[in-house]
C-alpha cells in the first residue's frame, strides 16, 4: 500500500510540474504573439522553446534567491541561539554584547528577515538575562532542522513549492 502511495504521489508531482510548465509556456507564447505573430509551425515550436527557457531562467533566479534568503535567516538565527547557549553557561559580558550587537544588526530594516525572525530576535534581546537553556536548545534544534529542510525546497517549480 505504501509503495502505491509513493508512486501515486510521484506521478501527481510530475503531473503538476508538467501542467505548470506547459500552461506558463503557452501563456508566454500567447502574450508574445502580440509582439510578433507566429506564421509557421517551426516558429511556434521555436517560440515555445524560447518561452520555456525564459520561464525556467526566471524560476531559477527567483526561487534560488528566496531559498538563499531563507537559509541565511535560519543560519543567522541558529548562530545567535548557539551564542545564547554559551552566554547562559558562562554569563560572559563580551558574549552578551556580541549577541546584542548581532541582534541589532538582524533587526535592521536593511536585513532580509521576516516578522517571525524579528519577533524571535526581539524576545531574545528583551530576555537575554533570563533565557531558559532547554528552550534555547529546542529552538536551536528546530532552527537547524529548518535550515536543513530549506536545502530541499523546490527550486524549479512554483506550483510544487506551494503544494508541498
Amino acid at each position: 500500500m505504501k509503495k502505491i502511495f509513493i508512486i501515486t504521489k510521484t506521478i501527481w508531482q510530475i503531473l503538476l510540474y508538467l501542467i505548470e510548465v506547459i500552461a506558463i509556456t503557452l501563456l508566454l507564447v500567447y502574450i508574445s504573439t502580440f509582439i510578433k505573430e507566429i506564421c509557421t509551425t517551426f516558429e511556434f515550436i521555436e517560440r515555445c522553446i524560447m518561452c520555456y527557457a525564459l520561464y525556467q531562467f526566471l524560476v531559477i533566479v527567483i526561487l534560488t534567491n528566496i531559498n538563499d534568503i531563507l537559509k541565511d535567516s535560519y543560519l543567522a538565527y541558529a548562530t545567535i541561539l548557539k551564542k545564547c547557549i554559551l552566554y547562559i553557561k558562562t554569563k560572559n559580558e563580551y558574549t552578551k554584547a556580541n549577541i546584542l550587537n548581532n541582534i541589532d544588526y538582524q533587526l535592521d530594516r536593511a536585513t532580509f528577515n521576516n516578522n517571525d525572525f524579528r519577533e524571535k530576535y526581539k524576545y531574545i534581546k528583551a530576555n537575554i538575562d533570563n533565557l531558559d537553556l532547554d528552550k534555547i536548545n529546542m529552538q536551536l534544534i528546530e532552527a537547524e532542522h529548518m535550515l536543513s529542510a530549506s536545502y530541499l525546497n523546490y527550486k524549479l517549480s512554483f506550483l510544487l513549492r506551494i503544494v508541498k
